[in-house]
């Protein structure tokens, strides 16, 4: 989906298109460390699931964005935002989309109205929802922003 979105984008510039694609490549061949094991998963919908980060508190489901693995907000034992909130009193619990089949659609909305919206009924328990993206806060910003200058 994210090489299709780079390549209509930067259709008419070659050289702009040839070095995001390079950069991309250095991206994906770069060291990592090694990843860490799998939360358990409390709830599933075809591909996609939600894994529990343990805690004891009040439930927060993150949602990744989908151009994001879900360890993007679980990259290594020191560099943890949910292991973090884990221990302060709250229950992380994160959304891992799977990997898509070649015939499944692949817009927001039906990942949305196919996945999330199933999980969060599976989970069957009122939760607070955060979403991990930067469209989400650059809409934020700007009403936010908007807010402050009425």
């Amino acid at each position: 989906m994210f090489i299709d979105l780079l390549r209509a984008e930067l259709a008419g510039e070659p050289v702009r298109l040839a070095a995001a694609l390079a950069g991309l490549r250095a991206f994906q061949a770069a060291p990592r460390a090694a990843p860490l094991p799998t939360m358990p998963e409390v709830a599933r919908v075809g591909r996609a699931c939600v894994r529990d980060y343990g805690g004891a508190g009040p439930p927060m489901l993150f949602v990744p964005s989908l151009i994001n693995p879900p360890d993007i907000l679980d990259l290594t034992a020191e560099q943890s935002l949910l292991r973090w909130l884990a221990g302060r009193g709250v229950r992380p619990l994160l959304v891992d989309w799977g990997v898509p089949a070649p015939h499944d659609p692949h817009d927001v909305a039906s990942h949305v109205e196919a996945l999330l919206i199933p999980l969060i009924a599976a989970l069957g328990t009122p939760l607070h929802l955060a979403g991990y993206c930067l469209g989400a806060r650059w809409r934020w910003r700007r009403r936010s922003m908007s807010a402050r200058s009425a």
